[in-house]
């Protein structure tokens, strides 16, 4: 869930790692360690737990990650020793928001019916790329329920182009 603090975190962060012509190896190395924490959701707890000695965790995080980032290695300890390893998710989805703003790429949302073709995807995130003028990268999901049409999101802004929100229009306007 991101916060005030995981913003606040994200953006220190984001800031010396583009004085520092790092923020490619910061952004891989904070993915790695949030999918890292998804996967095994007892390493964030022993990372928080009061009763390993501070030395103790962050050696752990020293051996987890000796291949990333130093700046992100770093930031990881730092969330350790200010006992908010629980932020990491957080301060890592807004890392990349602050990356994805800076070079003016959106991640738009298309839930469909049905999957679809690599000739529709491409479509889609070319007309999307030109309506806003920025580079696309394109998430698709199924959802069965839509019965048909598309549910897209872009940047918070939500087109609703299923059956199924038509239906539901529907039956608002004629009040069932």
């Amino acid at each position: 869930m991101k916060t005030k603090l995981s913003r606040e975190y994200a953006v220190a962060l984001y800031e010396l790692a583009c004085e520092a012509g790092e923020t490619e190896p910061v952004r891989a190395a904070l993915e790695q360690a949030k999918r890292a924490m998804e996967e095994q959701p007892d390493y964030a707890e022993l990372l928080s737990s009061p009763g390993i000695p501070i030395a103790e965790r962050l050696g752990l995080i020293d051996a987890a990650f000796s291949d990333a980032a130093p700046m992100a290695l770093d930031f990881l300890k730092l969330l350790c020793e200010k006992n908010r390893v629980r932020e990491l998710p957080a301060c890592t989805d807004e890392y990349i928001a602050l990356m994805d703003e800076a070079h003016r790429v959106s991640v738009a949302t298309v839930t469909s019916a049905r999957p679809l073709t690599e000739d529709e995807r491409e479509r889609l995130r070319a007309g999307i790329e030109k309506r806003t003028g920025r580079t696309v990268q394109l998430v698709c999901r199924v959802d069965g329920s839509l019965i048909g049409g598309m549910i897209l999101e872009v940047d918070g802004t939500i087109t609703d182009g299923s059956l199924r929100g038509r239906l539901n229009e529907i039956k608002d306007v004629i009040g069932g």
